[in-house]
């Protein structure tokens, strides 16, 4: 008897449609099926199956095999189950077994990695990363660890610069690649499963639209989340409009920059000149710039947030 052959597709997990990336992180088994195809979350790749009962066999070994059905036993265990089951509910006794504080704020990271060179990233993290005493850490797969970190008494800026520490002390070491996403801070356990798919999302976001970052702030990310909910039509009429501004040489390096700390340093011309290095008066000379080609005056709130949403929006194939 011939035994048959289950072939699958693997392509990148950035390659997905943004719903679909979405929908697998908030998968307990990371699959969805879709359109006469199942989807099979690998990290960094996707395995594509087509959907028939010869694959529903496989994934069902797959995932009954990789279950683990005993009670956690310890505090990653727990987080970690409680993230990938979510049919997995601890009661206060499990909590208190596992050394738990249940009403406890705390923020999810998500480390993953692309360049670790045949090493899994938590092996590589847990050796180098200048974690905390009361640090979670634990592998969701090889090329993804999730670091869990009591947040009492500590804002966002500070977790997103320990975030970026990890990932430069990484770097100097030569493992490159790495990106993290962060998640809204949660204010028991069971609200962790939020913060964890926030930081998922988060590392999604920030691909599409700031590849040059690592460490990407899901709170900081409302208006690319809004950007990328408009449908395929509006963003190409946008296109289209201001189509004279994304190919004209005003986009240098020096006006993207010029651009971008006028608006960080929210549309301050004296404080963004200062940290330019250049005269307020080179500073308007080149937002007039832009306004004379584009219409749109940086130095007002609407136009600036017009301007944003014109730059994160990718250009047509």
């Amino acid at each position: 008897m011939n035994q048959k052959q289950l072939t699958a597709e693997i392509i990148p997990a950035e390659k997905l449609p943004g719903d679909l990336r979405y929908e697998l992180s908030l998968s307990p088994d990371h699959i969805v099926r879709l359109d006469g195809y199942t989807y099979l979350s690998m990290g960094e790749k996707t395995a594509v199956f087509p959907d028939n009962p010869d694959t529903d066999a496989l994934l069902s070994s797959l995932i009954n095999g990789s279950k683990v059905l005993d009670r956690p036993a310890s505090a990653s265990g727990l987080f970690q189950r409680m993230l990938t089951d979510a049919q997995f509910t601890p009661d206060a006794e499990l909590y208190k077994a596992c050394r738990v504080k249940d009403k406890q704020k705390r923020s999810i990271v998500v480390f993953r990695g692309s360049g670790t060179s045949g090493k899994d990233l938590f092996t590589l993290l847990s050796q180098i990363a200048p974690v905390e005493k009361n640090d979670i850490v634990f592998p969701m797969d090889y090329q993804s660890v999730v670091l869990i970190r009591e947040t009492d008494r500590k804002d966002a800026e500070e977790l997103t610069e320990f975030t970026d520490a990890v990932i430069g002390t990484m770097e100097s070491e030569g493992i490159t690649g790495i990106k993290a996403g962060i998640g809204r801070e949660a204010d028991n356990a069971e609200a962790l499963r939020d913060s964890y798919h926030d930081a998922v999302n988060a590392l999604y976001i920030g691909s599409v639209y700031h590849r040059q970052d690592s460490v990407y702030l899901y709170t900081k990310q409302a208006l690319e989340r809004i950007v990328d909910s408009l449908p395929e039509a509006s963003k190409e009429e946008i296109r289209k409009e201001y189509c004279q501004l994304k190919t004209s040489d005003l986009l240098s390096d020096e006006m993207l920059e010029t651009v971008r700390v006028f608006f960080r340093n929210d549309l301050n011309l004296t404080a963004a000149s200062k940290q330019l290095f250049i005269h307020r008066n080179t500073l308007n000379y080149r937002l007039d710039k832009i306004r004379k080609l584009s219409g749109l005056d940086l130095r007002c709130f609407h136009d600036a947030v017009v301007f944003s949403v014109i730059m994160l929006i990718p250009q047509g194939s």
